[in-house]
């Protein structure tokens, strides 16, 4: 209940109420009473994630590997097992204390105007939280790393900070250049007729850029926003003797970054 995103919160807060709901009337829910637009993608992820299929197997235990919802014939219902928990007063009220501060949390300062593909300009997330958000079927935050692409998206991690003890040849140079140009490497071992290279030129493959400053600030990274391709410049790195292979990327920022976030990176 981070209140990421509202979806999830809402379908199971809905669910508990009425007991099944369909795909297409609960996107007209969410339009109607908070405002907040929704796609089929995302209904869908929604129900993935309440059903535990999105999460690892060592994650799923820590709720008891039990769904919490499932698709009927087209229709989202609650399941059985927890309906019946849910009727324990104690566990009632601890699943509604979660609920309530979830959604608190969201719409405290929802804008629809600063979100862009489900995530808030400037909002915290994590690799897990960045998977889960644009719909991937499971949480493969563990293999993501810099980037990864898939379904026409690339998510895009950098620490601006490099820790000293990282090997040389993943001491990627990534940098603004000003607050609305991005300098980035791709992983090493790649040159300009690799496929992720190709891909991530292509104008219908959406990059998203989110960054922290460094590792001190924990697993969350700032979304700075959508970046569109400008250039790309075969290059290489050091690795101890050898020279690898690499892209470098020049990126156009679609938001400029505000000056006092900009200041804090370079700082």
């Amino acid at each position: 209940a981070k209140g990421k995103r509202l979806e999830e919160i809402r379908l199971l807060r809905y669910l508990l109420s009425l007991k099944e709901v369909s795909l297409r009337h609960f996107q007209d829910y969410l339009l109607e009473n908070y405002g907040v637009p929704t796609s089929t993608a995302s209904r869908e992820g929604a129900v993935n994630v309440l059903s535990m299929n999105f999460l690892k197997e060592a994650d799923a235990k820590k709720f008891g590997a039990m769904a919490l919802v499932k698709l009927v014939q087209g229709n989202i219902v609650l399941n059985e097992d927890f309906a019946a928990l849910y009727a324990n007063q104690e566990f009632k009220d601890y699943v509604d204390d979660a609920l309530d501060y979830g959604e608190q949390r969201f719409l405290a300062d929802y804008d629809p105007k600063k979100y862009y593909h489900g995530f808030k300009l400037y909002g915290s997330y994590t690799r897990k939280d960045a998977c889960r958000i644009l719909n991937w079927e499971k949480d493969e935050s563990s293999v993501v790393y810099g980037y990864k692409i898939k379904y026409d998206t690339c998510p895009i991690f950098v620490t601006y900070e490099k820790s000293n003890d990282i090997s040389d040849s993943t001491k990627y140079e990534d940098r603004f250049i000003d607050c609305n140009n991005f300098h980035w490497l791709t992983r090493s071992r790649v040159n300009l007729f690799s496929k992720e290279v190709t891909a991530i030129e292509k104008p219908q493959t959406i990059k998203l850029l989110f960054i922290k400053k460094s590792d001190d600030e924990g697993a969350e990274f700032y979304f700075m926003g959508e970046v569109t391709h400008k250039r790309s410049i075969g290059s290489s790195i050091k690795n101890n003797d050898q020279e690898l292979p690499i892209v470098e990327i020049l990126y156009a920022m679609n938001v400029p970054v505000e000056p006092k976030l900009y200041k804090y990176f370079e700082g």
